[in-house]
């Protein structure tokens, strides 16, 4: 039993061994390590003990100390035993020696720190013996008997282990105080394959009992709540701007992580970047494999490749032609890791007989990441995908045939013969990462093959089969009983795999995307992925073919969303003969068509055709099946539009109809249902029934914020509640902020918002109800700058000044009110879009709105949220 553990490099010997004399001299039990502390070593099995055997760890920090991975190893240990043993007096201490307290590294060493030793070691031994004596007395246990770690909750599902974490403890430890305060932001960055996603999983296995949840990947799904006003870990991985990243309450502590510099659309508090590994971690990683079917510890695997000098030289001289490098290091470990390796002399020779081909690799490796590791790191990429049984290949082809995103399990099983084969070998090879939702191929590797793949025959029949999977997997999503979320893993990859549009499986790939792509709102992408297909089609098969006509269907859709609904009507009106030409006037597509014809009249003002459209809608559907998601569907759309010509009573009694067949068709927690009973709210509110509308509205803002979380439709719920409240202003702010969050500033719904949050005390309220007409396709995103609508901007951003003008009169210009009044101002004028000068003044205004809400009211608040996304979209124009 040690009451302190000297830990120090070799060169700082002298003055540890007259510091170890010293609190001997007071009756303290030091343990310090005889044979001293190279570079190359590892922490040997009776250094482990005496750790565990100790109260506390004394770390000497003189200038060469965090080069020293013996040190860094020891100091980690000791961190994380202190902190699973809880708070209270420290456990590690810091004597610093010709070394500022600015450049201590781990942030926890500098909450204890000592007088430097070549002062007066006396009074640092003072200093270390009461400290110890008080420890004692208040809680005498040692390092080793932390408890073991607590496992974190995880959300949705826990990671896979993932590789091992090779020399970034104190990074760890970075993190850990960068992350501690409320509503922290923190980026971490570098170039791909730095091992940023595995440092940011053991960080959250590290230190999970801190956290009442670990929420990794940051999607927003709708079955997940805050925990409450507990902290929780929000873990974004491949952050691209646009994104939305932060996490959604205070309580949580944001940690986003990406390869380029995230400070251009993130204002975060700390930014880690990380390099190259050190030489004893890239040692260690590289032996992580080997020998073959052995599971030895680092310290063993290193002292039997020492053994050997001339294989320890070729394993250093590694590490040092693949400049570090964690990728490589990784692939190159799972070389070393096959049955048939024989030697890592023979490894380095490899890589000096580069031949021509890897040339060719090398010059794109040097242009992604820049190194002058280039070549070597090529080889390495190229001789383990050489290695690969042809399922495994398969499956990088694959990979490098789809897009840059997880390949989904569904996608390999279905396309790549013996898939498990092909999973067990890119895994084993490192050349592949399991996330959890699909296997991610480095575009190093991907890319790696597809410039060295002559096997163009097999490239095609793959990509034949991916398309075809893919677009039988999104199909299915059409069924009611299954959720098209399912298939949302399969988006990134459409446009990769149909590149070129020619032919019907890669036009009925798209096809679907566009459809799953309206249900998740995403307009964007539908317009784009629509308006593509359509040109392909169009040229290809005709105007009149049933897939460029299924296309038009989706691209006025997306055009009716977009709010140019004299465009949509005249696409609408075109695909809808087109269809009743081809298919006749009840077919289900037809009937679909005629469905968005109404809407476009219905947004268009004219209920009565709209009506009467919709009428012949619900009769045809009714004839086929009474009970069903689209005869309800139309029933509601009818009642809607029966209601917009002023036939209130008959359109209160199908709304009650139609949720009453909603109840028994799609169950009380489905989204439909709530759109049903928002229609039936609406429709008793035409009737003069308040109390009773209000009721309802309530009841379907609670389902939506519980079932749907902060969506387009949860706002139009709030907007539909304040108009039955005799207070509105708070729940036309909040339907604000979300639609600036979920849909976008340009969104014309979230033009119609601010509009109605800004004029809450005067407005014509009922003029915010939204009914859901258009399901599917969904919500948009961004609106078409058109001269007709300048008049009607102007009028909002004269209304946005005068209440910015008198809240700041009213409260000062730094209160959280006037912030958030000057952040509507700024949209207001960014939505002008006149000139230059004009989106200058919004960019200052935004700026300082949007620091400033930061500063008041948190990261996290939705206020700041909102400035934040006008900021981001202001950047852009």
């Amino acid at each position: 039993m040690h009451d302190v553990f000297l830990c120090y490099v070799w060169e700082a010997r002298p003055t540890a061994v007259l510091l170890q004399r010293a609190l001997e001299e007071r009756g303290l039990a030091v343990f310090r390590d005889e044979t001293g502390m190279r570079d190359h070593d590892h922490i040997e099995t009776r250094i482990d003990a005496a750790l565990r055997a100790s109260r506390t760890l004394v770390a000497l920090t003189t200038p060469p100390f965090l080069t020293s991975e013996y040190c860094r190893q020891e100091l980690h240990f000791a961190l994380s035993r202190a902190h699973r043993l809880g708070p209270g007096r420290a456990r590690v201490l810091s004597v610093l020696s010709e070394v500022p307290p600015a450049d201590v590294r781990p942030q926890p060493l500098k909450a204890w720190r000592l007088p430097a030793p070549d002062q007066e070691i006396g009074t640092t031994a003072d200093g270390i013996a009461a400290h110890v004596a008080a420890l004692r007395a208040e809680d005498d246990r040692l390092l080793g008997d932390a408890p073991d770690l607590p496992a974190p909750r995880w959300f949705p599902r826990p990671p896979p282990p993932g590789p091992q974490l090779c020399g970034r403890e104190l990074e760890l430890w970075d993190l850990h105080e960068a992350l501690r305060a409320e509503s922290s932001v923190v980026t971490l960055t570098g170039l791909p394959g730095q091992g940023k996603t595995t440092l940011a999983r053991a960080f959250a296995r590290q230190f999970g009992g801190d956290y009442a949840e670990i929420h990794f990947h940051g999607a927003r799904d709708p079955q997940w709540t805050p925990p409450g006003a507990e902290p929780y870990l929000w873990i974004v991985d491949d952050v691209r701007p646009g994104m939305e990243v932060l996490a959604p309450t205070p309580g949580g502590r944001t940690l986003l992580i990406g390869d380029a510099e995230l400070g251009e659309f993130v204002r975060a508090q700390h930014d880690f970047r990380l390099g190259p590994l050190d030489p004893l971690a890239a040692l260690t990683l590289l032996t992580s494999r080997w020998p073959a079917g052995a599971r030895t510890g680092g310290e063993h695997r290193l002292d039997l490749l020492r053994a050997d000098r001339r294989e320890y030289a070729a394993a250093v001289g590694i590490t040092a032609a693949l400049g570090r490098y964690p990728l490589a290091l990784a692939v190159a470990a799972g070389l070393a890791g096959r049955a048939e390796f024989s030697s890592f002399t023979e490894l380095a020779e490899t890589l000096r007989n580069r031949d021509e081909v890897a040339l060719a690799v090398r010059e794109d490796v040097r242009r992604r990441i820049g190194t002058d590791h280039a070549g070597d790191i090529a080889t390495t990429l190229l001789t383990a995908i050489d290695a690969l049984p042809e399922p495994g290949r398969d499956l990088i082809r694959l990979a490098s045939l789809a897009g840059a995103a997880p390949l989904p399990r569904s996608l390999v099983t279905a396309v790549v013969p013996g898939a498990d084969e092909a999973i067990g070998s890119v895994t084993a090879s490192n050349l592949a990462d399991d996330t959890g939702c699909g296997w991610l191929v480095p575009p190093l590797v991907s890319r790696a093959l597809r410039f060295t793949d002559t096997d163009r025959a097999r490239r095609h029949a793959l990509r034949e089969a991916a398309i075809t999977a893919a677009a039988a997997e999104l199909l299915a999503g059409r069924d009611p009983d299954k959720s098209f979320v399912d298939s949302v893993g399969l988006l990134p990859h459409v446009d990769a795999l149909a590149e070129s549009l020619r032919d019907p499986g890669e036009w009925h790939l798209c096809n679907e995307a566009a459809r799953v792509q309206a249900e998740l709102g995403d307009s964007l992408a539908l317009l784009e992925t629509s308006t593509r297909l359509y040109d392909a089609c169009r040229e290809v098969l005709g105007e009149d073919h049933e897939t460029t006509v299924a296309a038009l269907v989706a691209l006025g859709v997306g055009h009716g969303l977009h709010g140019d609904h004299e465009k949509a009507l005249r696409l609408k009106q075109e695909a809808h003969a087109l269809l009743e030409a081809r298919l006749g006037a009840e077919h289900p597509d037809t009937l679909t068509a005629l469905n968005n014809l109404a809407i476009t009249h219905l947004d268009q003002g004219d209920a009565e055709t709209a009506s009467a459209l919709t009428a012949r809608v619900y009769r045809a559907r009714r004839r086929k099946a009474r009970f069903s998601g689209d005869t309800v569907e139309a029933l509601m759309n009818h009642a809607i539009a029966v209601g917009r010509s002023g036939r209130f009573g008959l359109s209160a009694r199908l709304r009650r109809l139609a949720y009453a067949y909603s109840l028994r068709v799609h169950g009380e927690d489905h989204p439909r249902t709530f759109d049903a009973l928002n229609t039936m709210a609406i429709g008793e509110l035409d009737l003069g029934r308040v109390e009773l509308a209000r009721v309802l509205f309530e009841q379907v803002c609670q389902g939506r914020r519980r079932v749907l979380g902060r969506t387009a439709d949860t706002a139009s719920a709030l907007a539909n509640l304040a108009t039955v409240r005799d207070d509105p202003e708070d729940l036309l702010r909040e339907a604000y902020f979300i639609r600036v969050e979920a849909q976008g500033p340009d969104h014309f719904a979230t033009e119609e918002a601010l509009r109605s949050a800004l004029g809450s005390t005067t407005a014509t309220l009922s003029e915010a109800l939204a009914e859901p007409v258009d399901r599917p396709p969904g919500s948009l995103g961004e609106i078409r700058l058109d001269d007709d609508r300048v008049d009607e901007r102007i009028e909002l951003f004269e209304r946005a000044l005068a209440w910015q003008e008198e809240v700041t009169r009213r409260y000062g210009h730094e209160h959280p009110a006037a912030l958030t009044a000057t952040a509507q101002l700024a949209h207001a004028l960014g939505l002008l879009d006149q000139f230059d000068e004009q989106t200058e003044w919004a960019w200052e205004m935004i700026n300082t709105s949007a620091d400033g809400l930061r500063d008041t009211l948190g990261a996290h608040a939705p206020a700041t949220i909102a400035a934040e996304r006008v900021r981001t979209w202001l950047a852009k124009r």
